[in-house]
């Protein structure tokens, strides 16, 4: 990033399409701790390659809709979702049928939402695997929890979106900690409408080992001063484009990759800093 003018991978060094064995558009990809890769592609299925050998997850019902996102939480379990309105929580070592399907409802709660089926575009974990957030296709985000292999509904976050939610992250922001539930409380979102916000889940959804965003995000960005019990907006930045990807820094900075040819790096006011 230091020589952001040039890019750092000037040409592939391998091609994967033979050993995945996909012939289908692949939607997003993800790296889990252990070097196995997971794609995510429009017949229905995730294909896990981990350098040998070839595992595919498939839902009984995945010639009738594409998945769209996969991201892998610690140990060997994975997340997936798709056009269905469905997330899926898998074993890879089981990877005959998922452990847990939650289906999501339709949520009547806005024109947006009444108008467009919450059909799972983006998923990311939190960084201690408590939380999985889910972007849908009608602009709010579901956050679950799991509870005994199973997905269980924590919160659904409206009214900050007004079109799908492309991408998701928890960024660190600066929390630099052996305890990784301290970053729980942050969400960030970025929509194909152009906005990206920044989320407090507050103790409610993101847990008492979390640190309250307010103590290290600057005070001059903060959208409200004072902290509900329910998940809300901390601040919002307007984007000039359409979004598809938003990661973080372990620092203060969030990257947006959109429909330009463009990646733009936005720098967080912390407190103190």
């Amino acid at each position: 990033m230091r020589q952001a003018d040039t890019p750092i991978v000037h040409q592939v060094t391998r091609d994967l399409t033979e050993e995945l064995q996909t012939t289908d558009e692949v939607n997003q990809m993800s790296v889990s701790k252990h070097s196995l890769l997971a794609a995510a592609d429009d017949s229905g299925t995730v294909r896990i390659w981990d350098g040998k050998r070839l595992r595919t997850l498939q839902p009984e019902t995945a010639d009738e809709f594409l998945m769209t996102s996969c991201c892998f939480r610690s140990g060997d379990q994975l997340a997936s979702g798709g056009t269905n309105c469905a997330v899926y929580l898998w074993d890879i070592g089981r990877p005959r049928k998922p452990l847990h399907s939650l289906v999501i409802a339709r949520d009547d709660v806005g024109v947006n939402q009444m108008c467009n089926p919450p059909m799972v575009h983006s998923l990311s974990w939190s960084h201690s695997g408590r939380l999985l957030a889910a972007g849908l296709g009608d602009g709010s985000i579901q956050v679950m929890g799991v509870v005994k292999k199973k997905l269980v509904q924590l919160a659904r976050l409206r009214e900050g979106h007004g079109d799908s939610v492309a991408s998701l992250c928890f960024p660190d922001f600066g929390l630099n900690s052996t305890s990784m539930a301290n970053t729980d409380r942050l969400l960030a979102s970025a929509g194909t409408d152009g906005a990206i916000i920044v989320w407090d889940l507050t103790k409610s959804v993101g847990g008492d080992a979390a640190v309250d965003p307010r103590q290290i995000v600057s005070n001059d960005i903060l959208q409200e001063d004072d902290p509900t019990k329910d998940p809300t907006i901390l601040f919002g930045i307007p984007h000039a484009h359409k979004s598809n990807c938003i990661v973080s820094s372990r620092t203060n900075t969030l990257y947006v990759a959109d429909t330009s040819n463009e990646i733009t790096g936005y720098t967080i006011p912390l407190q103190n800093s």
